[in-house]
């Protein structure tokens, strides 16, 4: 049977930390290790994790993609497992999302059931409708193969080189890298946030933006500019708010659809600017 690392990039999450590691030491797959990259957090996030996590890597605030991929440097699992600190796993979860892998069928695994974990919550409404998604699921169904990783196996992985460490949001998106997609594991389950509040709300835009400024080339950019600029967002705006029943939506998809592009302006820039 071959071993696993769970890895947990973290950042100031001492609010989501202690569910999401209770959920991983509840698995029905036991044989795992689990290591907390507190990624320069100000907050309980080590303190809380060292109560539950086998190991806890230390490191200043380099971003996501830096702390993941120094996680699986430092992991002694043939399989690498990837979640984020605001998630919280069903029992079976990690025994199903292995499973394709131990038994030779794929190198690399995703979750396309990822539920969302607080679909009351009125922000969490809005996020979900911008992203033209029901209130309960953060990836749409259907889906067979991304290239957005959950579990992978070590040595594919490190050969690769990991994650993007120098892109603020798409860091995980590798499958160009790494040669091939993640297969869709049945019966794989997680339950992740979607941001709660206004602010951070606009600051995960804000971070979608300045990522797809790394992306995002050549004729691109205007299609992007265009994409998201007052001229399509009051007009979605209204339709969406109409359709929901949810007046608030119209200013909400303004300010969230000036923050992606200003991320995004500003990442193009700044990019632009070191060449």
């Amino acid at each position: 049977m071959m071993f696993v690392s769970v890895i947990i990039p973290a950042f100031n999450e001492e609010k989501f930390i202690e569910q999401c590691l209770l959920s991983v030491k509840n698995q029905t797959f036991k044989q795992l290790e689990i290591i907390v990259v507190d990624d320069g957090s100000k907050d309980r996030t080590v303190e809380i994790s060292k109560k539950y996590a086998d190991f806890v890597i230390n490191q200043n605030h380099l971003g996501c993609g830096r702390a993941r991929n120094a996680g699986a440097k430092a992991a002694s699992g043939e399989i690498l497992v990837f979640i984020d600190a605001d998630m919280r796993l069903h029992e079976e979860c990690i025994e199903k999302l292995i499973a394709p892998i131990t038994e030779g069928l794929h190198k690399g695994t995703c979750v396309v059931n990822e539920m969302v974990e607080n679909p009351e919550n009125k922000w969490s409404k809005l996020w979900s409708i911008a992203h033209n998604l029901p209130y309960d699921r953060r990836i749409p169904e259907g889906i067979e193969y991304m290239d957005t990783f959950r579990a992978v196996l070590k040595k594919e992985f490190l050969e690769s080189g990991g994650y993007y460490e120098d892109r603020a949001a798409g860091e995980d998106k590798i499958g160009e890298r790494i040669g091939f997609l993640a297969y869709a594991a049945k019966g794989a389950v997680i339950y992740h946030n979607n941001p709660d509040t206004f602010a951070r709300c606009m600051k995960d835009a804000e971070k979608f933006g300045r990522g797809c400024g790394i992306s995002v080339k050549g004729n691109k950019i205007l299609k992007f500019i265009f994409k998201y600029s007052i001229f399509r967002s009051v007009p979605a705006g209204i339709y969406k708010a109409a359709a929901h029943k949810k007046p608030g939506f119209i200013f909400f998809k303004i300010a969230l659809d000036f923050m992606i592009l200003s991320g995004f302006i500003r990442s193009f820039f700044i990019k632009r600017a070191g060449e």
